[in-house]
């Protein structure tokens, strides 16, 4: 079977094609490829066509397995076969940001991202949209979070001092380092310093003894991951059993692809995201459905990318003409409520007062803490 278009939607019949056929081209990594959150994305995006697509669009589905070539190559194989929407990327190592202006500005095909959260990326263009809160509100909440966090069962009074790890080779992973170092600060908690993950447990273990001795016997102290780390599991676990470490550690929405295991993790875990599949009646019922479907927990991911779907319906309702420019038009005033809090674009394309979900991590479970909304301008 060819790698690129897959109309799956035309087969379960949901629409039937003609001259009012509005082309949307879904670009991103389907299979698992070691990219779960693909497949999360993929889920959520077809639950959603089947719940609430208008009949009148044709989905046309390329996978990338994550490759920014494959990336570049489908958009724009899709611009030329008429789509006038891509649904995707997901994150940015999918696509280098010059690559996706030089695409935009040939062609003008807007970009509906799930998930991408790098301002860069959108503030390049206006035709680039995200379904997620970019980075430097996701570093405001993190602080903020932080910020207030008490836990007198675990010694925590206050969270004095700070260390990030971040992956060097990944563009998220540094932005958001660089952002929430701002934020913290801007909430008089100090950064000690940044330690470095490049894919050896060991060897960020050993970073950290060495760097931050004082910092690791200090209970009111947090480490914040920034990976997207396929061992994620076992590096909390090294961290808190091989250091011995007390204070809290913290992640951003790249966490959410965590996988409860049988193994507790000890000590408090928290992490920011958009979804918690029991926070409300509507992520209820949708988990519901997901889990009938698929088998599985929704992560934000599956939300995001539903929520992306309800977002070109409501553009769409009052479209008059289906043409790129009209839809990017139009998805700037959306002003809706999805699984993932209020969407509103306010007249351009970037979220930025979407609101975020702190979640307790346990290793055994995941639990709701609280929705908040801060906005960037802490850090600005």
């Amino acid at each position: 079977m060819k790698r690129g278009i897959l109309l799956s939607i035309l087969a379960l019949g949901l629409f039937s094609c003609g001259d009012n056929t509005l082309k949307v081209a879904v670009i991103m990594p389907m299979e698992n490829y070691g990219l779960p959150y693909g497949m999360d994305a993929k889920n959520g995006l077809n639950l959603a066509i089947l719940d609430i697509a208008p009949e009148n669009v044709e989905f046309q589905y390329y996978d990338t397995e994550g490759k920014p070539e494959f990336f570049l190559k489908y958009y724009e194989e899709a611009a030329k076969n008429g789509a006038e929407l891509v649904i995707g990327p997901l994150i940015s190592k999918e696509v280098k940001i010059e690559d996706l202006v030089k695409l935009i500005d040939k062609y003008g095909v807007p970009l509906l991202s799930p998930a991408i959260t790098n301002d860069e990326y959108l503030h390049a263009s206006d035709k680039f949209f995200s379904m997620a809160a970019p980075n430097s509100v996701i570093a405001a909440n993190l602080a903020f979070l932080l910020a207030k966090f008490r836990d007198n069962n675990a010694g925590i009074e206050k969270i004095e001092e700070v260390i990030l790890v971040q992956n060097p080779d990944n563009p998220y992973s540094v932005d958001i380092t660089e952002l929430e170092k701002k934020a913290l600060e801007r909430y008089g908690i100090r950064v000690v310093g940044i330690s470095e993950f490049t894919g050896s447990r060991q060897d960020l273990i050993d970073d950290l003894k060495e760097k931050f001795p004082s910092t690791l016997k200090n209970p009111n102290s947090a480490i914040i991951l920034n990976l997207y780390a396929d061992n994620l599991n076992d590096l909390l676990l090294d961290i808190r059993n091989n250091v011995g470490y007390k204070g809290v550690l913290a992640g951003p929405d790249s966490w959410d692809v965590l996988e409860p295991t049988d193994i507790r993790i000890p000590g408090v875990n928290i992490y920011i995201a958009f979804f918690f599949p029991t926070e409300n009646d509507s992520t209820k019922a949708f988990t519901r459905r997901y889990m009938e479907h698929y088998k599985k927990v929704p992560t934000s991911f599956s939300a995001l990318a539903y929520d992306a779907i309800k977002v070109l319906n409501e553009a769409l309702k009052k479209s008059k003409v289906y043409t790129s420019e009209e839809i990017a038009r139009r998805i700037k005033f959306v002003s809706t409520r999805g699984l993932t809090g209020d969407i509103d674009f306010g007249g351009d394309n970037i979220l930025e007062d979407k609101s975020v979900v702190s979640i307790l991590y346990t290793g055994k479970d995941k639990r709701f803490i609280r929705r908040t909304t801060v906005s960037a301008a802490v850090i600005e």
